[in-house]
């Protein structure tokens, strides 16, 4: 066996630096979490218009479009770097809508629109810069490190609407957005404690950027992988019937239709997550 597979068979959770990344990933990823099903249902108290909460719906899968561009940009710069600022970037945008909703200046709905276009965007760059530097801050077991930061966030998907269940009628909205901004300062944290990718881990990080050409590259790349082209193609259509519009139409059903309150709104959202992440260990039995 050789010395990386023995590496890989150690724990992750056994290296500090590992302990520390983990704890920020999903004390951010909760608040990711906290804030995604706040929204719709404070865009519901708003307005209770179907439409505009599927504006807000919108906006996750319109900023993953960005994606191939934010992997340019990691690929050629330092990935702890990008995913700073993207954390300071979700930072502002947090902190903006918490002080719109607490002060309502008019038009509202279009002032919290703005902060959470602010606050999308950077999410996507703090995403994609951690997700490249995983094999590069933790080269002794890559793979393992990125099992395990999976299984944080599914935690998180789950963890995210119970709190907003136990939580909404004793602190409201603004304190659920409260959580959210706070939740920004746990990746600050990390990188201001070391647990970053240094410069001179990343050599490309000073290299000239060519938009076109590397998106032409990671196209090729996913091309002439069979697979990896064959997979994307199956999983349009179930993003269609299953993503962000989905869950956001089921708030607006379970608020308008069935007239439940926020509270077991939230509750249900946490039951379907639990009951996506047995689904995944079934599939896991079975595979």
């Amino acid at each position: 066996m050789s010395t990386d597979e023995q590496t890989e068979t150690h724990s992750p959770w056994t290296d500090r630096r590992f302990q520390i990344f983990g704890i920020g990933n999903l004390l951010k990823n909760i608040g990711n979490a906290t804030y995604s099903v706040t929204m719709p249902l404070l865009a519901y108290d708003l307005t209770e218009s179907l439409a505009v909460m599927s504006v807000f719906a919108l906006l996750l899968p319109l900023f993953s479009l960005l994606g191939p561009f934010v992997g340019v940009i990691v690929d050629n710069r330092n990935a702890s770097t990008v995913s700073l600022f993207g954390a300071l970037g979700a930072m502002a945008g947090a902190i903006g809508l918490l002080v719109i909703v607490i002060i309502e200046p008019a038009p509202l709905v279009l002032w919290i629109l703005a902060c959470a276009l602010i606050g999308q965007a950077a999410n996507e760059f703090y995403r994609t810069g951690w997700i490249a530097g995983v094999p590069r801050l933790f080269p002794e077991f890559p793979g393992r490190a990125r099992a395990a930061l999976s299984s944080l966030f599914i935690a998180s998907t789950m963890i995210g609407p119970l709190v907003v269940a136990l939580l909404v009628v004793p602190i409201g909205y603004d304190g659920l957005l409260t959580i959210h901004a706070v939740s920004c300062l746990a990746p600050i944290v990390v990188w201001l404690s070391g647990t970053r990718v240094r410069d001179n881990d990343q050599p490309s990080s000073r290299r000239r950027i060519r938009f076109w050409a590397d998106l032409h590259d990671g196209w090729q790349v996913v091309r002439n992988e069979k697979r990896v082209l064959l997979l994307n193609i199956c999983l349009l259509p179930l993003l269609l019937g299953t993503g962000a519009g989905m869950g956001t139409f089921m708030v607006w059903f379970l608020r308008d239709v069935w007239l439940l309150s926020d509270s077991h709104t939230s509750y249900i959202q946490t039951g379907v997550q639990v009951a996506a992440l047995l689904g995944s260990f079934i599939v896991a039995a079975l595979s």
